[in-house]
C-alpha cells in the first residue's frame, strides 16, 4: 500500500515511522513532525480511494463537492482537490496536477 490515512490526513507510507514510547503510547512521524495516530488506519494504492469527497473550485471561485473523482476529472477551467471529513470539517488533503494525478497537499498545511 503506497498511502496511509489517518484522522490527521492521508500519508505517503514510505514516510511514516511508528514509535512506542515506554509508557506503551504511540506517535507517528511524518517528515519531522509528530501525530499521534489513532486506531483506525486506511491503506490504499491511490490517494483517490481514500479521499472522502472531491472539490472543484471554477475560475470564479465557485465550489463544487462531488463524491466521485471521475465526473469532477471531466470539469474544465479550475482547481480539482481530494478532501476528507476530519473533527475540523472537510479539509483538502490532495490538488491534481497537470497530468490529471492528486498530489498530497501535506507540505504546504504544515507550514
Amino acid at each position: 500500500m503506497k498511502y496511509v490515512r489517518t484522522k490527521e490526513g492521508i500519508f505517503e507510507n514510505e514516510f511514516i515511522k511508528i514509535r512506542v514510547l515506554k509508557d506503551g503510547s504511540a506517535t507517528m512521524e511524518y517528515k519531522g513532525k509528530f501525530y499521534e495516530p489513532p486506531l483506525n488506519v486506511k491503506q490504499a494504492n491511490t490517494i483517490e480511494e481514500l479521499c472522502d469527497a472531491f472539490v472543484f473550485e471554477d475560475t470564479d471561485k465557485t465550489k463544487w463537492v462531488l463524491k466521485n473523482c471521475k465526473t469532477a476529472k471531466t470539469l474544465n477551467n479550475g482547481a480539482l482537490f481530494g478532501a476528507i471529513w476530519t473533527d475540523k470539517g472537510l479539509i483538502y488533503v490532495a490538488k491534481m496536477n497537470d497530468k490529471g494525478e492528486l498530489e498530497l497537499l501535506w507540505l504546504n498545511h504544515n507550514k
